[in-house]
């Protein structure tokens, strides 16, 4: 089957957005603030975030078109957060 060619560009760009959700960017006028769908949001950008960093062939395709190296844009801190943040938000109302 035909597959669809690498961005490099498209990817760092949601590198960039996916860290500006789990930053907490969208902060008090998020109007779903500590409902479901945000949870749902907050645990996807993670999934996704920490599968690039993790994703060998991912993070050399961006670095030989870019030469930004995903992984070292984050901390091991950071990743680590990311996952609890994710694990936690996939509980839902019953993470207390």
């Amino acid at each position: 089957m035909f597959q669809k060619p690498f961005n490099a560009l498209d990817t760092i760009l949601r590198f960039i957005n996916l860290r500006t959700v789990m930053g907490g960017m969208m902060g008090n006028k998020w109007w779903r603030k500590g409902s479901a769908q945000e949870d749902e949001v907050v645990a996807h950008a993670a999934r996704e975030l920490i599968e690039g960093v993790t994703d060998a062939d991912t993070v050399s395709k961006v670095e030989l078109h870019t030469g930004i190296n995903l992984r070292d844009q984050v901390t091991i801190e950071e990743i680590e957060d990311w996952a609890k943040d994710r694990d936690l938000r996939g509980f839902g109302n019953r993470r207390n």
